[in-house]
């Protein structure tokens, strides 16, 4: 994930790229790609995260 660099400061980070690797089955890989997509729909449009590529 690319975080915007303006944020940074404010979320404590120095750099914008953050890289996760989970080790779980298929089936909560899933439940959790649907549950990523409500978070990230959720609250005032232009607070959203702006999607740029998976």
């Amino acid at each position: 994930m690319s975080l915007d660099p303006g944020s940074l400061g404010d979320l404590g980070l120095a750099d914008p790229k953050i890289e996760a690797e989970l080790a779980v089955p298929d089936a909560d890989v899933q439940r959790m790609q649907e549950v990523l997509a409500q978070v990230l729909a959720f609250g005032r449009e232009s607070a959203r995260p702006r999607h740029v590529s998976l």
